[in-house]
């Protein structure tokens, strides 16, 4: 027995309206997961540090110019003295760039290693309430400044609409901060 295009078209539209599934805002998970408030604040104090001793050594060099400005140098020194200064001024800039840098890599590292565990969460708690899937879902209005921006916002978001009934965020949350 041979069916046509729109009749498999309509048999699988069928079956997966008689689907159970929910819905998860995994940003809002992630925002909301006690680890991660944990691990913000920890990068967070590091990057403080990190930022205080940039700092100290921004005004130990700040005063090395100053004696030289002061100072009576020969020539060749005060050449030679601008030039380590001005080495130590860019190995600074790099190593404040180099810090947020690794802020940001820590912090990639840690999303990754949560959205794992949100994803293991949320197959269990959709097995436990026998769910076909389980889809990604984005709060909010949709954000932009051009009508490119909003509709990149639009086009993001695969679920328009869904009944709060079918909404796992709050579940996933409460479960993952057990």
């Amino acid at each position: 027995m041979r069916f046509s295009a729109p009749a498999i078209l309509l048999l699988l539209t069928a079956i997966a309206t008689a689907q159970s599934v929910g819905f998860v805002n995994v940003e809002r998970v992630v925002l909301e997961y006690k680890k991660t408030a944990d691990i913000s604040l920890q990068l967070e104090a590091r990057l403080k540090d990190q930022r205080e001793k940039v700092r100290q050594q921004r005004q130990a060099l700040e005063q090395k110019r100053e004696a030289l400005e002061l100072g009576d140098a020969a020539p060749l020194d005060r050449l030679q003295k601008e030039r380590d200064l001005a080495l130590e001024r860019v190995e600074l800039e790099l190593a404040e760039k180099t810090v947020l840098l690794q802020q940001e890599r820590d912090l990639v590292e840690h999303i990754r290693k949560v959205y794992i565990e949100v994803r293991r969460e949320v197959a269990a708690l959709g097995t436990e309430k026998g769910l076909s899937a389980v889809f990604l879902v984005n709060a909010g209005e949709a954000a932009g400044r051009t009508r490119g921006d909003i509709w990149d916002s639009i086009h993001r978001r695969a679920v328009v609409w869904h009944a709060e009934s079918a909404d796992l965020t709050n579940e996933v949350i409460k479960r993952l901060n057990r």
